[in-house]
């Protein structure tokens, strides 16, 4: 959990407010299961 947290806030920090689109715990089902992502980061 404490490096989730630090993944957070460097986002927070380092990218600029309001050009990327953060996205945090995901989860994408598939044909044999599902999988779960922690952090996504696309520009807006």
């Amino acid at each position: 959990m404490f490096g989730q947290a630090q993944v957070k806030l460097a986002g927070k920090l380092w990218l600029l407010a309001g050009a990327y689109d953060r996205i945090h715990n995901v989860t994408l089902h598939t044909h044999d299961g599902a999988t779960q992502v922690d952090h996504i980061t696309s520009p807006s």
